[in-house]
């Protein structure tokens, strides 16, 4: 640790003090509680074509809702959407520059156009 703030301290071109190794245990320290205290990512995998057809083989597609939630689904898919972009956590948290609205999608002579005003990787 001392040999770290020595570095650190030779590469800012300044003379290693009590003031500079403090600087530097706060930060680490920081660091390491963040890691410590953070709740892991919890990464999801990716839906597949196959997860689609299984999606679809269980379907009443007579039922309305379950119709609408299959169109959500080819439309999250095909367009590449994340859930995010489709759905807010809440009624309340519904947030109209980044979720899709109703307006923002067209049936235009056979074709599906969809307009979206904000994507978190553009």
């Amino acid at each position: 640790m001392i040999g770290s703030v020595k570095w650190f301290c030779a590469l800012l071109d300044t003379p290693p003090s009590v003031k500079s190794f403090e600087a530097v245990l706060v930060t680490v320290s920081m660091k390491g509680l963040k890691a410590q205290l953070s709740r892991p990512v919890r990464q999801r995998l990716p839906i597949t074509i196959e997860h689609l057809l299984k999606f679809y083989s269980m379907l009443n597609l007579g039922d309305p809702k379950q119709l609408a939630g299959w169109r959500a689904m080819l439309l999250a898919f095909f367009g590449c959407f994340r859930l995010s972009n489709l759905v807010p956590l809440s009624k309340s948290k519904f947030d109209h520059l980044k979720q899709l609205k109703r307006n923002y999608i067209v049936l235009d002579k056979g074709l599906v156009l969809v307009y979206y005003k904000w994507s978190k990787t553009n």
